[in-house]
């Protein structure tokens, strides 16, 4: 026994979809309103940081390496992606773990557990692409982003380090960073 067919009321089909579409247009931005978006976001991101933003907190991305925390701040950060163990550089640093790959684009790959003087684990663990530059930092974890405050009366451990917070999360100073010179090639540039 074959179920009877309900009739399609094509009036009633076309009705719903003109206020469906109706309901949508509403929410469509025109081409104007999306090009001043993004022309807003694209003037946020070019202003150079100031202390003023410093003072108010700013966000970090949560690392782990050794079990330590570090932060790198989000504005130095390109991308994170899975280390696949890359590929080995003969003759270079200890603290070079090789090149990998991005889209087409070498990026070196520095174990930041061996730069900062940290047992880091076995694991491959994660890449941080450093924005601007062709270089990557191996995590163990890339745990969270958050927004953080710099204690005023903690001190830096180390010249890598530009501050630390309340719960001793040592943030990283990513140009000084940069500035070792394992991040420059045998030419002595970056």
């Amino acid at each position: 026994m074959t179920p009877k067919r309900r009739r399609i009321d094509w009036d009633q089909l076309r009705t719903r979809l003109a206020a469906a579409r109706e309901a949508a247009a509403d929410h469509v931005l025109s081409p104007e309103r999306v090009e001043a978006i993004y022309r807003e976001r694209a003037e946020a991101l070019a202003r150079p940081r100031t202390e003023a933003d410093r003072a108010s907190g700013f966000r970090v991305l949560e690392v782990e390496v050794g079990g330590e925390r570090f932060g790198v701040d989000l504005r130095d950060v390109a991308e994170v992606l899975p280390f696949d163990g890359g590929t080995p550089v003969p003759g270079g640093p200890s603290e070079l773990v090789g090149v990998v790959n991005v889209r087409g684009d070498l990026r070196s790959v520095t174990d930041l557990g061996r730069l900062l003087g940290v047992t880091g684990s076995n694991i491959l663990g994660f890449v941080v692409l450093i924005r601007g530059a062709e270089a990557a930092l191996r995590v163990d974890r890339a745990e969270a982003v958050r927004t953080i405050e710099l204690a005023a009366d903690a001190r830096p451990d180390s010249p890598f380090v530009r501050g630390v917070t309340a719960d001793r999360l040592r943030v990283l100073d990513t140009a000084a960073l940069l500035a070792h010179p394992v991040f420059r090639g045998p030419s002595g540039k970056e």
